[in-house]
Parts: structure tokens; C-alpha cells; sequence
């Protein structure tokens, strides 16, 4: 299927609470990029690090900066990130995944 962004999407179903797409060789994920964070997913971001004012760490992974942060805090921050469908790797950039951001 093709949409009005003229990008190929794969049809998908539900898993879990997890909406996986497929199909058959050309299957790319639809991922959002860091940079659409809400502040929201921010607040529930500093929630798993225990601070109350999360501005410098949002502003820091909105832009790709590095962060300092306890590494036993890291499995929960990749497994909230995931869920929330952001693109931690890159994919989009490298043009194997879709910026959801731009589907709408």
C-alpha cells in the first residue's frame, strides 16, 4: 500500500500492545524521530530517572546530545523509548525505516 506520502507502508498487526508491519522484502518500521518527543513521554522519561524538573535531559535527547546517566537506569529508558515508537538507531536517517512523523 502507498500512502499520500507516497512511501510504501506495510499492513501490520497488533502483538502484545507492540503494532508490528510487514511486508514481503521491502518491510521498513515506522518509527518517530527523538526531536517528536512530547512533553508528556518527557515527564515520563524523568519518572524512570527519579528527577522533577526533566528539561536539560529532554533537551538533551531532542537534540542528540550525550547525557550523563546511571547505566542501570538504561534498560528502562530503551525499553520506554521502544514502546513509544521513537527511532534510537537511526534507521530512519539511514533510510531503513519511516519517519512517522511525515505519514500524517
Amino acid at each position: 500500500m502507498v500512502n499520500e506520502t507516497g512511501l510504501s507502508v506495510c499492513t501490520g498487526t497488533d502483538i502484545n500492545g507492540v503494532h508490528i508491519w510487514w511486508k514481503s522484502k521491502d518491510c521498513k518500521l515506522l518509527l518517530r524521530p527523538l526531536s517528536d518527543m512530547t512533553e508528556d513521554e518527557g515527564f515520563a522519561l524523568s519518572d524512570i530517572m527519579g528527577f522533577f524538573t526533566p528539561d536539560n535531559f529532554i533537551s538533551a535527547i531532542k537534540s542528540g546530545s550525550k547525557y550523563v546517566m546511571d547505566f542501570r537506569l538504561s534498560f528502562e529508558l530503551t525499553q520506554y523509548l521502544l514502546k513509544q515508537g521513537f527511532d534510537l538507531f537511526g534507521l530512519i536517517e539511514s533510510g531503513l525505516a519511516i519517519d512517522k512523523t511525515k505519514t500524517q
